[in-house]
């Protein structure tokens, strides 16, 4: 595949300042502006936090690029202003408020699926991780077949993750050849400590990681994202990912469990998770 445009780091720091000025509490901007990507579809429930905008790839060893708009400080936090208050200080972006962060976890990730949205790989944009995945949940028991269709992405790749150079499985249990290929590829080591994310509800079939986007303080009025960091993310997904991709499934016995358990519920021992607007 030959390698993807990478934008200067002048004009990629624009586009990331650009997308932390969304307002922090509520995704709907960010989602609308992906929503209008050709061959987006943008889904929604009578939630709100229950919303997602999925464009898929065109490539045939396309991987699925995930991160969510929503940020720690959404509508549920009534004091919040909607304006990011935030400077640029040398390499480094940093809150300028002792109330809130920046927004960066996860606009930094969206800002980098709108860079890679030429790349050929799909993308996925999600509402509500912040309250408990509860866009990737909806998709995963509401959307069956959709959720099929992301399965069979060649692996899934979330982004957003705290520091520099670390990678996150969350539980999914991904081959050894999955790990290796993350790791060596993209020059990163496993976090040693227990984390949320979309992962987890997104991946049945299809491996998952979640990468690190140079973000720090996450969830805190000290939240700051180092503008080096977040660019050398930039390039090596970049050239990472215009190579071609191989397909990780999950290990077997996880794709058993899942199989197991639909055939439960189609003889009727075991309870289908009841279908929301």
């Amino acid at each position: 595949m030959p390698p993807t445009d990478i934008l200067p780091k002048p004009q990629a720091q624009d586009l990331l300042l650009e997308f932390l000025s969304y307002p922090l509490k509520d995704a709907e901007p960010l989602l609308a502006r992906f929503a209008q990507l050709p061959n987006a579809r943008y889904i929604r429930s009578e939630n709100r936090s229950q919303r997602f905008v999925y464009i898929p790839g065109s490539r045939k060893d396309r991987v699925l690029l995930v991160a969510h708009a929503d940020t720690a400080w959404d509508r549920s936090f009534p004091w919040t202003q909607d304006k990011p208050e935030f400077l640029v200080d040398g390499d480094t972006i940093r809150s300028a408020s002792q109330q809130k962060g920046i927004g960066a976890d996860d606009r930094g990730g969206c800002a980098l699926l709108w860079l890679l949205r030429h790349s050929g790989h799909s993308l996925l944009i999600l509402d509500g991780e912040e309250q408990g995945a509860l866009s990737a949940k909806y998709l995963r028991d509401c959307h069956r077949a959709l959720h099929r269709e992301l399965n069979r992405h060649g692996y899934i790749m979330e982004l957003d993750l705290m520091g520099q150079g670390y990678c996150h499985y969350h539980q999914v249990p991904v081959t050894r050849r999955f790990t290796r290929y993350i790791e060596e590829r993209f020059q990163v080591k496993p976090l040693p400590r227990k984390l949320n994310c979309d992962i987890p509800s997104l991946c049945r079939r299809a491996c998952g990681v979640n990468l690190s986007i140079g973000v720090y303080a996450m969830h805190s009025h000290r939240e700051q994202l180092s503008l080096p960091q977040w660019y050398g993310t930039y390039e090596r997904l970049s050239a990472v990912l215009a190579q071609k991709q191989p397909s990780f499934p999950t290990r077997i016995s996880y794709r058993l469990r899942f199989g197991i358990g639909r055939l439960l519920r189609r003889l009727g021992f075991r309870k289908a998770p009841q279908r929301k607007a």
